[in-house]
């Protein structure tokens, strides 16, 4: 059985089960009335599609956030007076928003916001 999702082209694999782990299917197949290919299509996507789709979906409405910056002039002072000196200007202005606006931090790989006030949370680290 194959499970396509909107008409995308389709790849054929084979897995080998050992007997036991076959056994198990067959049993959770007659349960479910689910074929087995269909049961380990589900797992596939449980496990590894769902969560990636999650996450894209999560970047996506970050991405595309409207987010007032606030009152540049005190933004641009804080810039010129060399406040974020050890960031380059698009990681200068995020540190400059994040303090202007008294918010709590800033999620983002790039260590450089330990280098000022800006508290950061690498989303690569478990929490």
């Amino acid at each position: 059985m194959a499970v396509v999702k909107d008409g995308a082209s389709t790849r054929r694999i084979q897995v080998l089960f050992g007997s036991e782990e076959y056994a198990v299917l067959e049993s959770i197949s007659r349960k479910t009335g689910k074929s087995v290919d269909a049961l380990v299509h589900e797992a596939v996507e449980e496990q590894f599609v769902a969560p990636l789709t999650n996450k894209q979906r999560a970047a996506h409405a970050l991405v595309s956030m409207s987010i007032d910056i606030g009152d540049w002039p005190e933004i641009k002072q804080s810039l010129e007076l060399g406040k974020y000196r050890s960031l380059g200007a698009r990681d200068a202005i995020h540190a400059a928003v994040v303090i202007a606006h008294h918010l709590d931090g800033i999620v983002s790989a790039d260590r450089v916001f330990k280098s000022v006030e800006v508290q950061c949370w690498d989303p690569a680290e478990e929490s």
